[in-house]
């Protein structure tokens, strides 16, 4: 999954401020540029041809309506920030993908872009990316959307993967000594996270959260145990099933 690149508009410096600090905090986002003039703000929609635009609706000379009719042939997805309920039935009348209320409350916006993820069609480039992983003796060159999740086992990782996998490559899983922050390093980009110490996983294979005591576990597609998930990722996971 490739991180969304993000434009934030908004006259109000506290305001902008916020947002970029929200933002900020939430995992394969690159804010490209932050514009307090509406006037810039067009020019840089059409400069920098983000994936999404953060755009305030209250503002001088030109306000987020005019400034969403006038990149309205620019292909983004569109999300109003405002102080203001009353403006968001004009709001969806234009290509709006989400309205969000001031100040922005972070699981709110963790909800936003995942929304903006999901209707994003992916490309054939994403949708064939491989990994290389090497057991020891032989070179495997596997499909990343063929890997359920990456377990630590010490100095060994083992790659679990789909029944897709194995049809790929004859094994259901590899033992590497490659670490799994390299792992790390090369899928989160792909939609991958590290749930826990020793777990990487694809989140698009979480079936189903549940929780043994104070602890959160995740059940993946295609895989019979449930897998811990640390205390500090959970409100990420958690956010997904919301």
């Amino acid at each position: 999954m490739k991180p969304l690149n993000v434009i934030v508009i908004d006259d109000e410096a506290a305001a902008r401020k916020a947002l970029i600090y929200a933002l900020e905090q939430q995992s394969l986002v690159t804010i490209v540029g932050t514009f307090s003039d509406p006037k810039r703000g067009i020019e840089a929609i059409y400069s920098l041809k983000p994936d999404v635009v953060f755009l305030d609706i209250e503002m001088p000379e030109l306000n987020g309506f005019d400034i969403a009719k006038a990149t309205a042939n620019v292909d983004y997805s569109l999300v109003f920030v405002t102080a203001y309920s009353e403006y968001a039935l004009d709001a969806f009348d234009t290509k709006a993908s989400d309205y969000l209320m001031k100040p922005v409350r972070p699981e709110r916006l963790a909800r936003c872009l995942d929304k903006i993820r999901q209707q994003a069609p992916k490309s054939s480039d994403e949708n064939d990316a491989k990994i290389s992983i090497y057991d020891g003796k032989n070179r495997h060159l596997v499909k990343v959307k063929n890997i359920v999740y990456i377990e630590s086992l010490g100095r060994y990782q083992k790659v679990n993967l789909t029944q897709a996998g194995f049809e790929q490559i004859g094994v259901n899983s590899i033992i590497t000594e490659e670490s799994l922050n390299d792992f790390e390093s090369q899928l989160e980009s792909h939609g991958f996270m590290r749930v826990h110490r020793s777990h990487l996983v694809q989140l698009d294979k979480i079936m189903q959260i549940s929780k043994e005591g104070r602890n959160m576990l995740v059940k993946l597609e295609q895989v019979e145990d449930y897998l811990p998930v640390a205390r500090a990722k959970a409100p990420i996971i958690k956010e997904m099933f919301s």
